[in-house]
């Protein structure tokens, strides 16, 4: 069971929901991300119209969206994958006899 406290507390450690507040704190990709966000966001100011700026708002929001709920399905199944593993591990003992 050791493994699985170490695990579960560098996970914690990693994750700690102060910091996750902020993720460009957590993360060089997605602070470098979010200046490129910024910076297309500005020169697309300078090109479109006022509807297609509104137009890859939207596009974008629905992408999120995706992404959002693709994250969600991907997070259930490694959960239930992960619980699976833990569950075959604790009964291995008693099936190798």
């Amino acid at each position: 069971m050791r493994i699985f406290e170490t695990a579960a507390r560098e996970l914690r450690h990693m994750h700690d929901a102060e910091e996750l507040r902020c993720l460009e704190k957590v993360s060089e990709g997605y602070y470098q991300a979010e200046q490129s966000n910024n910076q297309l966001k500005k020169r697309l100011l300078e090109i479109l119209s006022k509807e297609g700026i509104d137009i890859v708002d939207k596009m974008q929001e629905n992408f999120t969206e995706k992404e959002i709920l693709a994250g969600e399905i991907y997070y259930n199944q490694g959960f239930c994958d992960a619980i699976k593993l833990m569950m075959q591990s604790l009964a291995w003992e008693s099936v190798r006899r």
